[in-house]
């Protein structure tokens, strides 16, 4: 646990600030509307666990979980990708 709590600070770049990458907004509003609109990407889709953060963080995360990537519902998606 602690080795994947390093490695994922190391990752992200930082050694400080959200362990699951960058909040800001990826997408155009056009984007948005085509991506978090329908149900059509799953963890599958994402090599890892910081890009599927960022695509259910900006299709609105636990309130609009379109994509169904956060499985628990605990606001982490895809936990299972490195």
């Amino acid at each position: 646990m602690i080795l994947l709590l390093v490695l994922l600070v190391v990752v992200s770049g930082c050694s400080t600030g959200p362990l699951y990458g960058p909040t800001e907004d990826i997408f155009t509003e056009q984007e948005r509307e085509l991506f978090c609109s329908d149900n059509s990407f799953d963890c599958e889709d994402f090599e890892t666990q910081v890009e599927a953060q960022q695509m259910f963080e900006d299709c609105s995360g636990v309130d609009n979980d379109i994509h169904e990537l956060d499985e628990d519902n605990n606001g982490v998606a895809c936990e299972s990708l490195p």
